[in-house]
């Protein structure tokens, strides 16, 4: 979407996992996902943030773990995907990380379990009408617990692990220019060396005979200092 549009969603999931004490990495992908299900339909936008938040605050409240959070909203976003919501997302992937959550969906459409069956079998159980409905009634019977929830040991971690993520995306932040300095620097010496080989090749030959020539003028520097010692002591030795 615009740029404006996109600050929204970080500035919304940037509260929304903050206060909730929610995995942050977790919780963007299930946004990314859910958004991009949403897109060109009535509830594009601040709909989808709701939706988003009441369903995020049902999962804080009920404890669920990063990966039955990202499940929910993978399901949420079959079910918009296909337009109709059908038993297989709502009974199926919904109802086995949100307990109950086929007779919260009748409560939220105004229906017995029966009538809410009856009536999705049919093919009458549109995802833009049914989905804001489920999210607000999840709000309902979640929001009381969401006190306590906030501080539990998974929040905790959650908060203290997001800390540490957005700690190596500011020093990655930091350290990136750096390392496309390097990266540049390390390509052109590459390129220089292949456009020079012959020359470089040519100096080389010269710098190995230099060093050899250098080596075995220290070896003889040293030999015949050695040589030298050696007859100085032996002719101090044979005057006594």
């Amino acid at each position: 979407g615009s740029a404006a549009e996109a600050k929204k969603n970080f500035d919304f999931l940037d509260k929304t996992t903050k206060t909730l004490g929610l995995d942050m990495m977790a919780t963007k992908e299930g946004f990314s996902l859910f958004n991009g299900a949403m897109k060109g339909s009535k509830l594009q936008g601040q709909g989808t943030r709701d939706i988003f938040e009441s369903v995020s605050i049902a999962a804080a409240a009920m404890n669920l773990s990063a990966e039955q959070t990202d499940g929910t909203f993978r399901a949420l976003s079959q079910m918009m995907g296909k337009g109709k919501v059908q038993a297989e997302e709502l009974r199926g992937q919904l109802g086995e990380r949100i307990p109950g959550a086929f007779q919260i969906a009748a409560r939220a459409m105004g229906m017995t379990p029966a009538e809410l069956d009856k009536f999705m079998a049919d093919g009458r159980l549109m995802a833009e009408d049914f989905l804001p409905r489920f999210a607000e009634q999840l709000r309902k019977e979640y929001s009381g617990a969401l006190e306590t929830s906030v501080l539990s040991s998974r929040a905790q971690l959650n908060r203290a692990k997001n800390a540490w993520t957005e700690f190596q995306l500011f020093l990655g932040t930091k350290i990136q220019p750096l390392i496309n300095q390097m990266a540049g620097v390390f390509t052109n010496l590459l390129g220089a060396i292949k456009e020079n080989w012959a020359t470089i090749k040519q100096y080389t030959a010269y710098l190995a005979i230099a060093a050899g020539v250098m080596l075995m003028y220290k070896l003889t520097f040293m030999g015949v200092t050695l040589a030298t010692k050696a007859w100085t002591i032996a002719t101090a030795v044979a005057k006594t």
